[in-house]
């Protein structure tokens, strides 16, 4: 036996996401026989379900909480969430004691007839609060119930399979629990952006060593060199001007002398 689904395609969660959203999925038995089910998810961190399996009377609904853990940062508006949900549902075969766990119902249910479990796929969609409206109202218009045939396999309708099946995972029903982060894939892209930008700073600060080092040699040689040329060229030309001056005022004239040496001669025969 089947449930209704509502919403019946995907699971809107509106923004601002960096806070913690929620999302209410009601799970309807339209039947007779009481039904039991779970939700799984992808992305199992990144959201709680309460309760994520159950008992269904008939005639009768339950209300599911879907709450997103918040993200570290507001993700961009063109953003396309790929998290998608599973619930399966099986009628309680009425010899199987209610009172067993759950667990152990559902592995005897699946051990006698694996395919007459239902599945019901969700995506999920990050909107803003008028996008969500229209989301909504678009939706009430459309056909009710979500279901799928048992052990469908198919994507959800405007899906585009990539590599291999999404993989589900049972959901923590205790919300605490969760660690908050961000999907799996989108911190792993960011991380290595992250990397690429480091490594692009490093290079960069690489070559304006070398740079450096290039210019280096040039700036110590013509600082250098420089010196001891000219240095050399200064002390022979200062050489060079003391000799001449001492030349030109070293020694007395002749004619000085001549004038000296008779005066000493007179004085020396006058007194001696």
């Amino acid at each position: 036996m089947s449930v209704q689904l509502s919403p019946s395609t995907a699971l809107v969660f509106q923004r601002p996401l960096h806070v913690l959203s929620k999302e209410i999925l009601i799970l309807k038995n339209p039947g007779a026989e009481p039904i039991i089910f779970k939700v799984k998810t992808t992305a199992p961190k990144q959201y709680c379900v309460r309760p994520n399996a159950g008992y269904i009377d008939p005639y009768s609904e339950i209300e599911v909480q879907v709450i997103l853990q918040p993200f570290k940062e507001e993700p961009p508006l063109d953003y396309r969430c790929k998290d998608k949900f599973l619930i399966q549902t099986i009628a309680l075969d009425p010899s199987i004691n209610e009172k067993l766990p759950l667990a152990e119902i559902w592995h005897t249910l699946e051990s006698r007839d694996k395919g007459a479990i239902h599945q019901h796929k969700l995506r999920c969609m990050f909107l803003s609060p008028k996008e969500a409206e229209i989301h909504r109202l678009s939706e009430a218009g459309g056909a009710p119930g979500g279901e799928e045939s048992p052990q469908q396999s198919s994507e959800l309708p405007n899906a585009v399979p990539v590599g291999p099946p999404p993989v589900y995972s049972l959901t923590d029903s205790n919300p605490t629990a969760v660690v908050p982060t961000t999907n799996g894939l989108e911190e792993t892209k960011a991380k290595l952006e992250e990397e690429l930008v480091e490594a692009e700073e490093t290079i960069r600060s690489l070559i304006r060593q070398i740079e450096k080092q290039r210019q280096a040699p040039v700036r110590s040689t013509s600082s250098k060199k420089l010196p001891s040329v000219v240095q050399p060229l200064d002390a022979v030309h200062r050489h060079l001007a003391q000799l001449e001056k001492g030349r030109t005022t070293e020694g007395y004239p002749p004619q000085v002398v001549l004038m000296l040496a008779i005066v000493v001669f007179l004085i020396t025969l006058i007194f001696f």
